[in-house]
């Protein structure tokens, strides 16, 4: 490599840093800052007679968590949930990402890109309500399911939470999967058949 080459690298990676660096600091300030709020709160205490925030230091509240069955039910089923989310969302995504990486036609791969990435553009919150509709009591579920005398699931079962949250993190799994597979030689995939 010459002086010349590595004098254009450098100034490129220069450059690349000062773009980069007014964004990076507002996201460590930000980002860092706001959970940097969070621990230090968790350490603080509250008054039971006025529910006021009581700035002196205690354990109490990790007590809590570990020790009171209610938080343990609750971060056990939250635990529970994100991991069935992540293992059906990979048992999804991989086959679905191999298929338009190296199945499907190269014409139409955009279209496939196009149509994992639909679910993106609607409001995270626009989705979830959608989803209430059709899993509701009286929703479209249990309007199709009612001819053949099957009750919809209602919105209660934790089976709906993990369905709508395996809906709407599908496409975050999907598409760097996409990105990867579709990066990998197609010698290497010839060599490991």
């Amino acid at each position: 490599m010459s002086s010349r080459e590595s004098s254009a690298t450098r100034s490129e990676h220069r450059r690349a840093a000062v773009l980069l660096a007014a964004p990076l600091t507002w996201l460590l300030v930000v980002y860092l800052g706001a959970l940097g709020a969070l621990l230090l709160t968790s350490f603080y205490g509250i008054d039971s007679f006025t529910n006021q925030v009581v700035r002196q230091f205690t354990m109490a509240n990790f007590v809590d968590v570990f020790t009171d069955s209610a938080y343990v039910k609750s971060a056990g089923r939250t635990v529970g949930v994100a991991a069935s989310v992540t293992i059906i969302a990979v048992c999804l995504a991989v086959p679905m990402a191999f298929f338009i990486a190296r199945v499907a036609r190269p014409s139409l791969r955009p279209a496939l890109i196009a149509l994992v990435m639909t679910p993106l553009w609607a409001s995270y919150l626009v989705k979830v309500y959608a989803w209430r509709t059709i899993l509701q009591g009286n929703g479209l579920l249990s309007w199709l399911l009612g001819p053949f005398g099957v009750d919809g699931p209602g919105l209660s079962e934790l089976w709906s939470t993990w369905l709508v949250l395996s809906y709407l993190w599908l496409p975050y799994m999907i598409l760097p999967i996409y990105a990867g597979i579709e990066r990998i030689p197609n010698s290497l995939i010839e060599a490991s058949a």
